[in-house]
């Protein structure tokens, strides 16, 4: 039977450890053999925890590393598993009983197994999933439309074959801080002639008190954003023959507006030359003029949003996003 290693990167998550590993233990899967739990420097009672379950059961394994953040953790966990295959679970989230099983026996000819996502966030819980088998370039292209971007965003809920991560060298890019899970997975895409989905929502993924993180400011955030995702579109670029589909680059435009729009949310703590600037940027990327240009049946607001932005006209736009995020916030 093929055997399953499950990644659990974790740093001072005393409060929420415990659920999850106990989660992975209540498997059904038989050929789950190991849990890698990975502490990243913790300076709570994170370690203590973890050590009492894993006297309790010989598959957890407990790795301690100096703080390196979680992309490092995550290769350090991928650096030492054994198994077949390789599942990730955060450690403030949890799986269903049968979500591995139902990975595994989903279907033998996909190099990678998708299920759906129960979201708890703080405005109630929902569901989202998707059923279906596909090329990587048809995963690509429905993404963001048929197939929900959370679903591909980041490593978890997935299964992933280990000697494809392998032999291909892949591993998180613990340079970037925001969007690298997102990038593994579209790395991993490139070395896909299947992707199975299953209508299955058993990753529990907790979100809760978003707000915060979505309103998080860093100044380097649209740069940041910029650079990950133009990263993507080569990867999208290397799986769909050299083209970018629409929806790409249309996720691309959103993306950047959604930082510029933080930017302002935050005018406090950005000079307004500074969001001058990056509007300028926004409005001379060609990918952001392609996208504009490609677009159909956007709401009234975008439209005119798009027209300044073709036309360039930089001061006009600030004002009216200015204008927009006072009411609407982010």
């Amino acid at each position: 039977a093929m055997t399953v290693s499950v990644i659990i990167p974790v740093y001072n998550g005393q409060s929420t450890i415990a659920r999850c590993i106990r989660s992975v233990l209540k498997q059904t899967y038989a050929g789950l053999t190991e849990i890698l739990v990975v502490d990243d420097g913790s300076t709570d009672t994170t370690e203590k925890i973890i050590r009492e379950l894993a006297f309790a059961d010989a598959r957890i394994k407990y790795l301690k590393k100096t703080n390196g953040g979680v992309s490092d953790a995550r290769n350090y966990g991928l650096a030492r598993a054994q198994g077949d295959y390789i599942m990730f679970v955060d450690s403030d989230d949890e799986i269903k009983p049968e979500l591995i099983e139902k990975t595994v026996l989903a279907d033998g000819h996909a190099e990678l197994v998708i299920a759906g996502v129960e979201l708890h966030q703080d405005s109630g819980t929902s569901i989202l999933t998707h059923a279906g088998s596909y090329s990587a370039q048809e995963t690509i292209s429905l993404y963001g439309t048929a197939i929900p971007s959370l679903l591909l965003n980041g490593p978890c809920s997935k299964l992933f074959q280990r000697n494809i991560i392998e032999t291909n060298k892949l591993a998180f890019n613990k340079s970037i801080s925001l969007g690298e899970d997102t990038l593994f997975v579209f790395q991993y895409l490139r070395y896909c002639k299947r992707v199975f989905f299953i209508n299955e929502s058993g990753y529990i993924y907790y979100q809760m008190g978003t707000a915060s993180l979505m309103t998080k400011f860093r100044e380097s955030g649209y740069e940041n954003a910029k650079l990950v995702y133009g990263m993507l579109l080569e990867e999208t670029k290397a799986i769909c023959s050299g083209t970018v589909p629409i929806n790409m680059k249309k996720a691309y435009q959103r993306v950047l507006l959604t930082y510029i729009r933080k930017a302002i949310y935050h005018k406090n703590k950005m000079s307004k030359s500074k969001i001058e600037n990056i509007v300028n940027d926004y409005v001379s990327d060609q990918i952001v003029q392609d996208s504009i240009s490609e677009a159909k049946g956007t709401n009234y607001f975008q439209r005119i949003i798009n027209k300044l932005t073709e036309r360039k006209e930089v001061q006009p736009l600030v004002k009216l996003l200015m204008i927009h995020v006072k009411i609407r916030g982010i």
